[in-house]
């Protein structure tokens, strides 16, 4: 099975309901750039950060990201951030050594049940896509 989400998809749905502006940028066929404004002082400075994905493990994807200097300084602690405001998600996410992020598809209750038909086999970026493919369990 292939699923293909656009960026502009998954922009507005994050605007929609986290009003937050992000946008995406296809970087190569293995890097996404994901840039979201912010605020200070009243100036707007983009932050951004590469993304990629190192491998997938049943539900689980590792995430290897870089950026400019200072980017290990917002993500660990968003990280941290976000597990101690959902503790009972704490396993969703975490990070790994060498700038690896963990994401445990499967502690979302709203997937659980589309993991118990699906493999998740990869995810690739194409110019204006998520490309994703997975094989149905039998």
């Amino acid at each position: 099975m292939v699923v293909s989400i656009s960026y502009s998809e998954v922009e507005q749905y994050i605007a929609h309901h986290f009003q937050r502006e992000i946008t995406f940028k296809l970087e190569d066929s293995s890097q996404l750039n994901i840039a979201t404004p912010l605020k200070v002082l009243g100036f707007t400075k983009y932050i951004s950060i590469n993304i990629g994905v190192v491998k997938i493990e049943n539900a689980k994807i590792f995430l290897t990201y870089s950026g400019k200097l200072g980017i290990d300084l917002l993500v660990n602690p968003t990280i941290a951030f976000f597990r101690r405001l959902l503790p009972e998600k704490a396993n969703f996410i975490r990070t790994d050594t060498g700038n690896v992020i963990e994401l445990n598809l499967q502690e979302i209750d709203e997937l659980q049940s589309v993991f118990e038909k699906m493999d998740l086999q990869s995810i690739t970026f194409e110019e204006n896509s998520f490309h994703i493919e997975a094989d149905l369990k039998s």
